[in-house]
């Protein structure tokens, strides 16, 4: 039952982070002696190809033509229903932020949001997980969002960074703090319960990703990007010279379209959390961002996706 273990110890770690009170993430009964078999085995999942890098452009470009977008965003949707992690992500990253998103191509629809953000989590992005605790928290809901964001905690995060102004440090305390005590223990439960159900998804849906990246690079050697994949723990870019820029910490997904030099020509925000203003500060820095030269390869842009991560020295201050 290693997954229960590891979210009690990330509880105790916010609780003393966070200078909670409550003690009801340690509040779990101790396993059965046969909790190591209560995982579900993992399944086969399907195999998935990511949606062509044009494509998804169109769907991001404001100035694409229309017909163009919409013929991309049908393609999005049909990978998205055969169960492609990022086509969820991004549809549901779509229906979150509405007209405020540079790229407004859907309307703002919480509920469409909701079932792609939790299709993406299922199938292992950390992204989307944060999304659906910052969509509970849009709508009041506060215990779902609490459960939301330690998932995103769970599968995302490492215990160090939530001892500093990081953008989880900040979720956590915008949810935990506001729990009313006698939903605590809920909390708790619902979140092993959803770990218990959808753990093999989430680590099976994470080490395809990064296999099925191994295999494109092998294949097209040529074309060599250095991919970013948000799908596992977050190695994100972090600007220190952003550190106390910001109103507060933040992450952000951008799909950057990267010449033959290695240099970014399109940097399109995808996701910005807590709010769409993260994304507008930090596209500088993605256009900074640099991959290997491929002068042999026959593509005028490669993509990528590139998460970035910005923080301040002390939770509270700007």
């Amino acid at each position: 039952m290693r997954a229960r273990w590891e979210f009690i110890s990330i509880g105790l770690l916010l609780a003393s982070v966070l200078g909670a009170q409550s003690t009801a993430a340690a509040a779990v009964a101790p396993p059965a002696a046969d909790a190591a078999n209560a995982l579900p085995v993992a399944a086969p999942v399907p195999k998935r190809d990511d949606p062509d890098g044009a494509a998804v452009y169109a769907v991001l470009d404001a100035h694409a033509p229309p017909g163009q977008r919409e013929a991309a965003l049908k393609q999005l949707r049909e990978d998205a229903e055969h169960g492609n992690a990022f086509a969820q992500l991004l549809l549901g990253a779509l229906y979150f932020q509405g007209p405020q998103g540079a790229h407004a191509l859907l309307p703002r629809d919480p509920a469409l949001a909701d079932v792609y953000l939790s299709n993406a989590a299922t199938h292992g992005n950390v992204f989307a997980m944060a999304a659906m605790a910052e969509l509970e928290l849009q709508q009041h809901r506060v215990l779902q969002a609490n459960v939301w964001a330690q998932i995103y905690v769970h599968y995302g995060v490492s215990p160090q960074d939530l001892k500093g102004a990081t953008y989880a440090a900040l979720l956590m305390h915008r949810t935990w703090p506001r729990l009313p005590r006698a939903e605590e223990q809920t909390a708790v439960d619902d979140i092993n319960a959803y770990i218990r159900l959808h753990n093999a998804s989430i680590i099976a849906g994470q080490r395809q990703s990064r296999s099925e990246k191994i295999a494109r690079t092998l294949d097209d050697p040529a074309c060599r990007i250095v991919a970013l994949h948000p799908d596992a723990q977050h190695r994100l870019i972090r600007p220190a010279n952003y550190y106390n820029t910001l109103v507060q910490p933040g992450i952000a997904l951008y799909w950057l379209g990267v010449d033959a030099q290695g240099a970014a020509r399109v940097a399109e925000p995808i996701l910005s959390l807590p709010d769409w203003r993260v994304q507008r500060r930090m596209r500088g820095i993605a256009m900074s961002w640099r991959s290997e030269p491929a002068p042999d390869c026959s593509k005028p842009m490669r993509y990528t996706l590139l998460p970035v991560e910005f923080r301040r020295s002390m939770l509270g201050h700007a």
